[in-house]
């Protein structure tokens, strides 16, 4: 069997460097900050709320379309949640 060894990527840590050194400046820090915020919270929503977890269809045209369905029912479920019909 073939000996386990450590391999060290030099390349792999100079772009890991230069990543990290963009992510702490001050526009980098602003970026992430935003991204906290914008998008990944909606698609825990709809894994939890919805229970979508895949696609139904192949292609991009219908992944287009299957996840335009559950995007508006997420929102449609939002608009009912804060617009309750008295």
């Amino acid at each position: 069997a073939p000996q386990k060894a450590l391999y060290y990527n030099e390349k792999y840590q100079i772009l890991k460097n230069t990543e990290a050194e963009k992510l702490l400046s001050k526009e980098g820090s602003t970026i992430f900050a935003k991204r906290k915020i914008d998008v990944e919270p909606v698609f825990g929503q709809i894994k939890a709320n919805l229970g979508f977890t895949r696609f139904n269809l192949r292609g991009k045209s219908k992944v287009k379309t299957d996840i335009g369905l559950v995007l508006m029912a997420n929102n449609l479920k939002k608009y009912a949640k804060n617009n309750v019909i008295k």
